[in-house]
């Protein structure tokens, strides 16, 4: 089971450099080919560590889990890119995460 929970953390990881590599191909005026091609490469293993968390934990849990990179995506695009967080985006990350420790809840059935 812990071997599941640190394949859905390398994905969410994954995820986030992936998504940072397509950003960052796509802000010079020429589209970074190589760069895009290594995002792809990188989403691409990001769906087998995603399939092998799936083997042990449910899906809704590691859907939930998965759903982290959104913010760390907004963070990270913050820093690396001088973007602006709104309210709504830093509500949507205390949202994220409120809404994880509630499906992380041991269920009492």
């Amino acid at each position: 089971m812990k071997t599941a929970y640190l394949f859905i953390s390398i994905t969410v990881i994954l995820n986030v450099v992936a998504g940072t590599l397509a950003k960052y191909a796509s802000v010079n005026e020429t589209f970074d080919l190589a760069i895009a091609g290594i995002a792809m490469a990188v989403l691409g293993i990001s769906f087998f560590t995603y399939r092998f968390s799936l083997k042990k934990i449910p899906i809704s849990i590691a859907q939930s889990i998965n759903s982290i990179k959104f913010a760390l995506l907004i963070v990270v695009s913050f820093t690396l890119f001088n973007e602006q967080i709104s309210l709504q985006q830093w509500c949507g990350i205390v949202l994220i995460f409120f809404g994880l420790f509630l499906v992380m809840q041991k269920r009492k059935i």
